[in-house]
């Protein structure tokens, strides 16, 4: 973000988790809003009016529409749109979820985890050999913000059945009064396996 948010407004960022090298541009009301973004990155958050939008995307610098979709925005929102694969269509989708804008407990910081990879099962999270923290997050969704004491953790997700892991995260650290959300990208592949990532969001940014 590239000043203090102003959290009267509305506020809307791109996270590209579609795995493909191809680099893509977001059109807001057939407007550019954010260009040439690459695999894992995210745009800045960008004040929106409220009401409804109609967003779609393109490779950069191309005029092929790849997906589109309608959105309605509030105020005093904010959002991250994830464009990541449909799997009906097995090309990319888009994806809106809200960010947190609410009190961090003190002492402690907010995570979530969101599994935007290319897996149609459940997951389960686990920290540091724990039972699982997060259980049973379908595709494309988000879980609910949980309160962590700042420490570094040792992540793996899990197989809905607990029967296997399939995806580690080593020395991940959480710092006090911020508001994060743990994403799961990736797919099967050698060149874009599954794979945490993880974001700061919202007003902590």
């Amino acid at each position: 973000m590239k000043k203090k948010m102003d959290t009267s407004e509305a506020f809307l960022r791109c996270f590209h988790a579609f795995t493909s090298p191809m680099s893509l541009d977001v059109y807001l009301d057939d407007v550019l809003y954010i260009k040439d973004l690459l695999y894992e990155d995210f745009s800045y958050y960008e004040p929106l009016t409220r009401g409804e939008h109609q967003i779609y995307i393109t490779v950069h610098e191309q005029t092929d529409i790849l997906c589109t979709r309608s959105i309605w925005i509030s105020n005093e929102k904010i959002y991250t749109l994830i464009i990541t694969t449909d799997f009906k269509t097995s090309g990319p989708g888009l994806y809106l979820i809200n960010d947190a804008k609410r009190p961090i407990p003190e002492g402690h910081c907010l995570l979530r985890l969101g599994t935007f990879c290319d897996l149609s099962d459940l997951v389960n999270v686990q920290f540091s050999e724990q039972t699982p923290t997060f259980k049973k997050i379908s595709p494309h969704q988000s879980s609910h913000y949980l309160s962590f004491t700042p420490s570094t953790y040792s992540i793996t997700a899990l197989s809905h059945d607990q029967t296997h892991s399939f995806c580690e995260l080593k020395n991940c650290s959480l710092k006090v009064a911020r508001i994060y959300t743990l994403y799961l990208i990736g797919n099967t592949s050698e060149t874009y396996p599954i794979h945490f990532l993880l974001s700061i969001d919202g007003s902590s940014f």
